[in-house]
């Protein structure tokens, strides 16, 4: 009997975050639907050019989004999503040099309909504020673009 893991087919997003083993080991908690939403979402601000890369936190990884560059040790997130044993919860930032950001949700659980309702919230976005601007045109960095 193949179970309803691996008949899952693999995005393409996968192989750049499975890089990381902490991720790896942990997507296995994961339904199918809860990665596809996951791959959804980051595909979706990374069409913004918007980056997406991982810190270790003592309670664990967490996958944060916003401007990064390859040249830096910090960035400059407003979006952070942090894996919990079976859910992911994302958060934003209330730091004022983020007014004008895509909207996100707040301590909300990542679900089948959070990507559509960021969608429709994000109708009338028209620019990024400067703190998330990137220096060149781009989609945004994955998080196996950055070094260790």
């Amino acid at each position: 009997m193949i179970s309803q893991k691996a008949s899952f087919p693999m995005h393409d997003l996968a192989a750049h975050l499975e890089k990381r083993v902490a991720f790896r080991s942990m997507s296995h908690n994961y339904a199918p639907s809860t990665l596809r939403n996951l791959y959804g979402l980051i595909e979706y601000y990374r069409n913004l050019s918007l980056d997406w890369w991982f810190i270790n936190l003592e309670q664990g990884l967490q996958l944060r989004c916003g401007r990064r560059e390859l040249d830096e040790e910090k960035g400059h997130p407003f979006l952070f999503a942090t894996f919990l044993k079976r859910d992911i919860v994302l958060r934003r930032t209330i730091c004022n040099d983020y007014l004008g950001a895509p909207f996100c949700p707040d301590d909300q659980l990542l679900g089948p309909d959070t990507l559509d309702g960021i969608r429709r919230r994000n109708q009338s976005h028209t620019g990024l504020p400067d703190i998330l601007l990137p220096r060149t045109s781009r989609p945004g960095y994955l998080p196996d673009a950055y070094r260790k």
